[in-house]
């Protein structure tokens, strides 16, 4: 059974991405030795505690970009990838695309959804239309 501390500190990475995390400070938290932490992390996550938190950082950054208008550059911040440049290339390397592209792509599909949505509508309406003829 996997001590509690351990999954306190999943919960305060994911509320503090923007922290700059270290595999010490996080081995700290949960009282664990460095090497017991990284083979107890890795055995729960399937990722070293530093591919978890890129992870996740990406993952929060997606979700950003899905959902708010926030500035790129401000989106790696909050999730703490300060580094333009680096945000770009690990989104591009897990994702596929840029972030910009990735917004992009998202909008136009979102749009498609909404114009599909209100042609169907618009047809149902129609339909009913005819019926009271």
């Amino acid at each position: 059974m996997i001590d509690g501390r351990f999954f306190d500190l999943i919960t305060e990475i994911a509320e503090r991405l923007d922290h700059d995390w270290t595999v010490e400070e996080m081995a700290a938290r949960t009282g664990f030795s460095l090497a017991h932490f990284c083979s107890v992390f890795k055995k729960v996550t399937l990722l070293t505690p530093t591919g978890y938190l890129k992870e996740t950082r990406l993952h929060r950054a997606k979700h950003l970009l899905e959902n708010t208008y926030d500035h790129i550059d401000q989106i790696g911040i909050q999730v703490g990838m300060r580094d333009p440049s680096h945000f770009t290339r690990d989104f591009k390397a897990k994702f596929g695309v840029t972030p910009t592209e990735h917004r992009r792509q998202f909008q136009e599909k979102r749009q498609a959804e909404i114009l599909k949505r209100q042609a169907e509508l618009q047809k149902w309406t129609e339909i009913g239309d005819l019926a009271k003829k």
